[in-house]
């Protein structure tokens, strides 16, 4: 009995011994420092059983393999480290047997990388002369912030954490006759890092409009005008030598000959051509009446969408001067007695003046124009309008019928060298000079 008493001790221990218990160690140290600029590790893994690694979620580093029997060598891959601060990055292996659990942390230190910043611009932004977004991508080490030196440009975001984030960046019209630079900057919240660089956004210099190109100028009132006489053909019409073709509404600019006989210059209408307010306006012949005639104030009428035609109050503040208006002596362009022509300022900014004459329509019962627009013996070309929007008064027949209707306009006077505000007829065949609406 004893014997067999001694046998059962002995593989008891036997079996005690050979009892399997978990373990893990890191060769060469489960602490392992890095470069910035991102390495291959090579780590051996000393384990009797099965192990796993599990890396926290969102990490960019890789275990390979991340699981396996025994002991193994694993490569951990870590990226280049684009923060300016060091990195830490932790993977914990665990080895399981029934109910023991062995588990070691193996910790990877990274040196920091230095502090960057990098702007990226989209390839190819179109960046005109109008408002106008693009976008584009900063590379950061560390927390940023964006500003640039002309204060109504927008960064979206204007701030931002290490990393690539995509920015948009947002100009406004470029409001000079120049191209302009925005500086833009983008610098780390520490200042260690910092980038900026200069982007040109060109002027606007002509607008293309029915496929016929106009020069455009900001002028000294702040707004962008057309520096050249309209001669759009709007639909339905055509362009016409008939001085009694008053419904149609548009005819040829006029010239003198060399005996100083009036003529359509049908060979060169870089002057305009002439329209009545109807036309001018795009509405139907006999629209307008003494009741709504001064309801097209700032209409679009033949211009370009997003421009209009003349306003008395665009008239005033250009030139300031207009009948029936007191002066405004500190518009830009504004004629002093014994001072510079209001003609001679507007042509030094680019805005062209000059007489295409005009078809004078004496009132709603007239069936034909006349050619009017030249002084002198000889006779030189002086005179011509360009329509405004703003109406002035109606006139009325005996028995209430209309007889004419009067807008605010510039007339031109080559010889006095002036382009003020005046008075023309609603059928007069006028020019039309644009003007851009304000943003507001």
């Amino acid at each position: 009995m004893k014997k067999f008493i001694i046998i059962l001790s002995a593989l008891a221990v036997l079996f005690s011994s050979c009892k399997k218990e978990p373990s893990i160690s890191f060769l060469p140290s489960n602490l392992i420092n890095v470069s910035a600029e991102g390495e291959n590790v090579q780590v051996k893994i000393l384990s009797p059983l099965s192990w796993k690694a599990e890396i926290p979620a969102g990490s960019p580093i890789t275990v390979t393999p991340s699981s396996g029997e025994g002991d193994a060598n694993i490569s951990i891959v870590v990226p280049k480290n684009i923060q300016s601060a060091a990195l830490s990055y932790k993977i914990t292996f665990t080895s399981t047997y029934e109910s023991a659990v062995a588990t070691e942390v193996l910790e990877i230190v990274q040196y920091p990388g230095m502090a960057s910043i990098i702007m990226l611009i989209e390839q190819s932004p179109v960046i005109t002369g109008n408002k106008c977004s693009f976008k584009g991508t900063i590379s950061a080490s560390e927390d940023w912030t964006a500003a640039s030196d002309i204060t109504t440009d927008v960064i979206t975001p204007s701030s931002g954490t290490y990393g690539d984030t995509e920015i948009t960046i947002s100009f406004e019209m470029n409001k000079t006759n120049e191209a302009i630079v925005h500086n833009l900057s983008f610098t780390s919240n520490t200042g260690s890092a910092f980038d900026e660089t200069g982007i040109p956004q060109p002027a606007i210099t002509s607008i293309t409009y029915s496929d016929v190109e106009y020069n455009v100028r900001w002028m000294k009132d702040g707004k962008l005008w057309m520096c050249e006489n309209l001669r759009y053909v709007p639909e339905g019409k055509s362009v016409s030598e008939d001085l009694t073709a008053i419904s149609n509404g548009v005819w040829y600019p006029v010239t003198l000959t060399s005996d100083g006989a009036y003529a359509f210059n049908k060979e060169n209408t870089a002057d305009g051509l002439l329209y009545t307010a109807e036309t001018a306006f795009n509405i139907a012949a006999g629209t307008l009446t003494a009741e709504n005639f001064k309801s097209y104030e700032g209409t679009q009428g033949i211009c370009p969408e997003g421009w209009h035609i003349p306003t008395l109050s665009d008239i005033m503040n250009l030139v300031g001067k207009c009948a029936s208006q007191d002066d405004i002596q500190d518009a830009p362009y504004y004629y002093k007695d014994g001072g510079t022509s209001s003609i001679d300022l507007l042509k030094a900014d680019g805005f062209t003046v000059a007489a295409a004459g005009m078809i004078s329509v004496a009132n709603t019962s007239a069936t034909k124009g006349t050619i009017a627009g030249a002084v002198g013996t000889p006779k030189v070309m002086n005179t011509g309008y360009f329509l405004g929007s703003t109406g002035y008064k109606e006139f009325l027949n005996t028995d209430n019928t209309l007889k004419n209707l009067q807008y605010y306009s510039f007339m031109v006077n080559m010889k006095g060298g002036t382009l003020n505000g005046a008075y023309s007829g609603y059928k007069f065949g006028a020019n039309v000079r644009c003007v851009m609406d304000s943003e507001e």
